[in-house]
């Protein structure tokens, strides 16, 4: 699945204001206006998959894992574990192996940015 810029800049937004629960799909923008954005990367805009229908959850305290969830099925519980239970090889057209970046920084705080790598296995 992918996510429009829209829809990653509210999940994350969302994340850190702290929403718990489920949360229809066509309601999110709602609680977290978000502003429009870039065209993306090199100017291509990613859309979603259509469907406005659906909801989002926030139950995950990592926001990586927050991500992961919502890309394998959001807040239909039914679609996320038949998502993760789909046996190699097979999960392979449906989820691959996935790899969510994260980067949080403060304005003003530049020179004390450091570089770290870990690796981190999600608690879905």
């Amino acid at each position: 699945m992918y996510f429009s810029n829209e829809e990653v800049v509210g999940l994350v937004a969302g994340h850190l204001t702290g929403l718990k629960g489920t949360v229809p799909k066509s309601e999110l923008p709602n609680l977290v206006p978000t502003s429009l954005g870039s065209q993306g990367v090199n100017g291509k805009r990613y859309a979603s998959d259509g469907k406005a229908n659906g909801s989002w959850i926030f139950k995950d305290e990592n926001l990586s894992t927050h991500l992961i969830r919502n890309a394998c099925g959001g807040g239909n519980e039914m679609a996320f574990r038949r998502s993760l239970s789909i046996p190699a090889p097979y999960s392979r057209r449906h989820r691959d192996d996935m790899t969510v970046t994260v980067v949080c920084w403060e304005e003003g705080k530049e020179a004390e940015a450091e570089i770290r790598s870990e690796k981190f296995k999600s608690k879905l």
